[in-house]
């Protein structure tokens, strides 16, 4: 019983000194003992100061750099993973998240394209629309009105009700054939504007995934960070190949307890 209470004892000091003053490692702690240590003699030091020195984290081979484990998932997210960890599940999953958002943004793009383009051809067929106009305005306003010059009983034209509610003419469309349309009927204008949403919903779903891709690029930077930081700490003592021994005599005349840190060469 007095055995295991002095092993805690003595473990519990050596914790509660390291966690009161940071600067005071086990590294420079030795430092400071085998530093008193040339003020005694041989007989007297015996083996209390046979302590092993710590090798610098920062040189070992496996040590880690925590900023460019960030940088490079902030490049490309689950490289600063596969850098300090390997093909790892985590950097297999921002890697595989990354390629998955890519070709979900070019998907909803592409999508966007083709109906922009069968609306058109829509607004061609049905409604005499030029394909060679590339002013928007003009492809949007055709979503609203059956024709571009003037009123009927089923339907209303563009220039009219501009003159009625705007009286602005520099608003006005050119009365040239590159801005005529004239819907042959509601439902094909309908049709027509069915065609534009889907591809408005599929571009502002591009854009959110884009957000997503962003996202992905700053979480996996900052996990890369975290986790070469840990890796680091972990390799801080098992790969120099230190390991912390202790030996107890329990004379009765002379008890002596002794620790050390051992180095396997």
């Amino acid at each position: 019983m007095v055995r295991y209470f002095i092993i805690i004892t003595l473990v519990a000091g050596l914790s509660v000194t390291t966690i009161a003053d940071p600067d005071r490692s086990i590294d420079k702690l030795m430092r400071l003992e085998l530093a008193s240590a040339g003020e005694l003699d041989d007989e007297e030091q015996g083996e209390e100061y046979s302590f092993p020195l710590s090798s610098n984290t920062e040189n070992s081979p496996n040590f880690k750099s925590s900023g460019r484990a960030a940088l490079y998932s902030l490049a490309l997210p689950g490289s600063g993973q596969y850098y300090v960890q390997g093909a790892s599940l985590k950097a297999k999953f921002f890697i595989g998240l990354e390629a998955g958002l890519w070709f979900s943004y070019l998907g909803f793009h592409k999508f966007s394209d083709y109906k922009d383009d069968a609306s058109k051809g829509w607004a061609v067929v049905h409604a005499g629309a030029d394909a060679s106009n590339s002013d928007d305005d003009y492809w949007v306003k055709m979503t609203y009105y059956d024709n571009r010059d003037r009123n009927e009983d089923d339907g209303q034209g563009y220039n009219q009700m501009v003159l009625v509610n705007e009286r602005d003419y520099s608003l006005l469309f050119p009365e040239t054939s590159l801005y005529y349309w004239n819907w042959d009927g509601p439902e094909t204008r309908q049709k027509y504007r069915n065609l534009r949403n889907e591809s408005k919903t599929a571009r502002e779903r591009a854009d959110i995934t884009l957000g997503i891709i962003i996202a992905n690029h700053l979480i996996s930077g900052i996990e890369a960070f975290f986790t070469a930081s840990r890796h680091n700490r972990h390799i801080e003592f098992a790969d120099t190949g230190f390991k912390l021994k202790y030996d107890i005599r329990a004379n009765p005349v002379n008890p002596s307890v002794s620790v050390s840190l051992v180095r396997n060469f």
